[in-house]
């Protein structure tokens, strides 16, 4: 007894603690009958407080649908329109080229609707050229005018990715000194930087706050 007394003695204060409070469920378990011991188990499982679940950016798509701008809205309805026509797939480098630039501007589109759009406006606009204008000029000119246009066409809705995600990258540019600001003030309040890009985004206008929040709904989901 008195060894174990003195070994007693020998136990910190954290480890006291700790001792009396698996001696007493172990007392329980032992006194209880073994249907009885899974029930308060489970019963006191039920009691402990359900684990802090994070905050989901679930507004995000709501956030991305009302923020976006027009143009890349209705670029993007176009190319989708335009795969479920017709799914005219680019090679794998320009498929890759592709959507690096639609990923950037935060676009739901895919580089098959991209691509798909190239082509069916540019056969569009050489079909209608060519028959209106053969039908009214007669004239082989007008025709050869048509094609051009026809390629035209082609060459610039190819380039449109490319062409709107640099202007996206310039206008999230032009807001990165404030975007470092409102990170800088929030972390000397409360030193926790998602709260801090959450914070940001917030207070952000487009585009700079669609790659926050897009950040924020990786993470959190």
């Amino acid at each position: 007894m008195q060894s174990g007394k003195l070994n007693m003695k020998r136990l910190t204060t954290t480890e006291q603690q700790i001792a009396r409070k698996y001696s007493g469920m172990i007392e329980e378990a032992f006194e209880s009958k073994p249907g009885k011991a899974k029930e308060a188990k489970k019963s006191q499982q039920a009691a402990q407080p359900a684990p802090a679940r994070p905050i989901l950016s679930s507004n995000y798509a709501d956030f991305k649908r009302e923020s976006l701008p027009r143009h890349l809205s209705f670029y993007e309805k176009l190319c989708n329109s335009a795969e479920h026509l017709v799914k005219i797939r680019p090679d794998k480098k320009k498929s890759a080229e592709l959507q690096e630039y639609i990923t950037m501007c935060h676009m739901e589109s895919t580089p098959t609707g991209a691509m798909s759009l190239a082509i069916i406006a540019a056969l569009l606009v050489t079909a209608l050229g060519g028959v209106l204008g053969f039908l009214i000029v007669s004239s082989g000119i007008v025709v050869a005018y048509a094609l051009g246009m026809g390629l035209f066409t082609f060459a610039a809705l190819i380039k449109a990715p490319e062409f709107l995600a640099n202007n996206f990258r310039l206008a999230a540019s032009n807001q990165m000194v404030q975007c470092i600001f409102f990170v800088a003030t929030f972390m000397r309040h409360t030193s926790n930087l998602e709260l801090a890009v959450r914070f940001s985004a917030d207070r952000l206008t487009p585009p700079l706050a669609l790659d926050l929040k897009k950040i924020l709904w990786d993470v959190e989901t």
